[in-house]
């Protein structure tokens, strides 16, 4: 990608947010005399730079490859599918870096009020059969735990899940809808249980 072409998308993005430059620099650890140079010269910024700003932004470097056509001219928005999968079954590997995107997946209108705090990826295994099956797509918000039973998206014992959660006095139970398989327990205290966010849609190919 050219400088030009970075800072075009930048600045569409800067007024889609309806913030400044100054609020970029500031929020992104540079100057912004630096910025500002940068900009007018088509300049591109260095890496680390370049993720701080896209950080700020809110916006993947996948993301931002494809921005501004994430929402359509429409008003529909998508949104990538992610090549992590969320196991239905034994857990699937959470990655601490960048995973790549898969596809794309348009985001239902009843799902614009969450903004930014919205993800998808594929469903693996059959453990919550007959709600998702392997390969669906579930669009889930990173919200974190709402408290309330429903499904989520989360990282049990570093491994990634959907599950539904049902809350209890000392923890929560972690349900499949699959009725062979057991459920499990996990103290509200655990360092080993994070919520993701709870699962909003789905998409099942027939």
């Amino acid at each position: 990608m050219e400088g030009a072409e970075f800072w075009t998308k930048v600045k569409k993005r800067l007024k889609e947010l309806d913030k400044k430059q100054d609020w970029l620099a500031s929020n992104s650890g540079l100057l912004v005399q630096t910025l500002r140079n940068n900009i007018h010269n088509d300049r591109l910024p260095s890496l680390k730079d370049t993720l701080s700003i896209l950080k700020t932004l809110n916006l993947t470097w996948e993301e931002f490859e494809h921005y501004p056509n994430l929402t359509s001219k429409d008003g529909i928005r998508n949104i990538p599918v992610s090549e992590q999968y969320f196991s239905a079954g034994h857990g699937q590997y959470v990655p601490d870096d960048y995973v790549e995107t898969k596809d794309y997946v348009a985001v239902p209108n009843s799902l614009k009020y969450l903004g930014e705090n919205i993800r998808a990826a594929y469903v693996r295994g059959d453990s919550m059969e007959p709600t998702f099956f392997n390969e669906d797509i579930i669009i889930y918000d990173t919200n974190g735990y709402d408290g309330n039973e429903g499904i989520y998206a989360i990282i049990y014992n570093g491994k990634g899940f959907v599950k539904r959660l049902q809350p209890t006095k000392n923890g929560v139970n972690i349900i499949s809808d699959n009725k062979i398989y057991e459920p499990m327990f996990e103290s509200s205290e655990s360092d080993d249980f994070i919520v993701i966010g709870r699962v909003r849609y789905s998409v099942h190919k027939i």
